[in-house]
């Protein structure tokens, strides 16, 4: 599975990395799968400017057939600025 995003970068400064988490959970709230990834922006767009947006996604691997996914989630949980 999949998770995208469109990164929308509104905090006045330029952003050179961000760590983002993708979860998928269960109607229990527990966890099935997560996945904490690093994205660098890519070589076309070095950076991403105030005001500028991007495309982010994180690979979820290894679902079975009879997992609970109930919600997805995606959060952002670091970043670098310059």
């Amino acid at each position: 599975m999949t998770l995208s995003t469109t990164v929308r970068n509104f905090t006045g400064r330029t952003i050179t990395g961000l760590e983002i988490k993708g979860s998928v959970v269960d109607h229990d709230g527990k966890t099935v799968k997560e996945n904490t990834v690093i994205v660098i922006p890519i070589k076309q767009v070095p950076e991403l400017e105030p005001n500028k947006t991007m495309h982010a996604s994180v690979l979820l691997e290894g679902f079975t057939d009879s997992d609970d996914r109930a919600n997805i989630k995606m959060e952002i949980t670091g970043f670098t600025l310059r």
